[in-house]
């Protein structure tokens, strides 16, 4: 009996040692590896954003535009882009184009809407039926009564109906710039104090 209480006591001093052993040994790992590890230098790769400083404001300089319909100013600062053909209801359709933050497109169109009426042109009936997304306002331009609506969703984002006779003239521009909305503000009044039917 007391052999087998010597060899349980021996298994019980074994596993103790073992179960001592590794103890130490992940300690020892700990203290040695790991410890003076978290006091050296990381290396690594920081990553930075950078702001670009070439780019140029839109020049806003008013370039004429002379049509059948209309005559109106665009910013020099704007491309042309190609004319396209224009199907009915309308009779003109010019756009232009700039870079900066985004891209600033300004349309100028020249339509017969049904009705010849405001409320006869397809987006102005668009935007009027969603008053969550565009505000609407008017006022008196040149003796003409203008009606914009304000895209609420966008950095920019303005549309003006002109009616004259049974035509409409649209003027819109979206863009972003990094100058905030004081530059396509300016864009969008010059355009739209300078229009003149023909």
């Amino acid at each position: 009996m007391l052999e087998r209480m010597a060899k349980h006591v021996s298994k019980k001093k074994i596993v103790l040692g073992l179960f001592l052993l590794i103890i130490a040994t992940v300690v020892a790992l700990i203290f040695f590896v790991i410890v003076p590890g978290l006091s050296k230098p990381v290396s690594g790769t920081i990553t930075t954003k950078t702001v670009r400083s070439d780019i140029v404001s839109i020049d806003l300089t008013p370039v004429p535009k002379v049509s059948k319909y209309i005559s109106y100013d665009y910013p020099k600062g704007m491309t042309p882009q190609p004319q396209v053909v224009v199907a009915s209801p309308y009779l003109q359709e010019d756009s232009y184009h700039a870079a900066d933050t985004q891209t600033w497109v300004l349309g100028v169109t020249v339509s017969t809407p049904p009705g010849g009426v405001v409320s006869g042109d397809s987006g102005f009936k668009l935007r009027q039926s969603n008053p969550a997304v565009y505000t609407q306002s008017s006022e008196t331009l040149n003796g003409q009564k203008v009606i914009i609506m304000t895209d609420t969703t966008q950095n920019f984002g303005k549309v003006a109906y002109i009616m004259h006779g049974g035509q409409l003239a649209t003027i819109s521009l979206y863009g972003s710039d990094n100058a905030g909305p004081a530059p396509l503000q300016s864009a969008f009044n010059q355009t739209l104090s300078s229009l003149h039917w023909q």
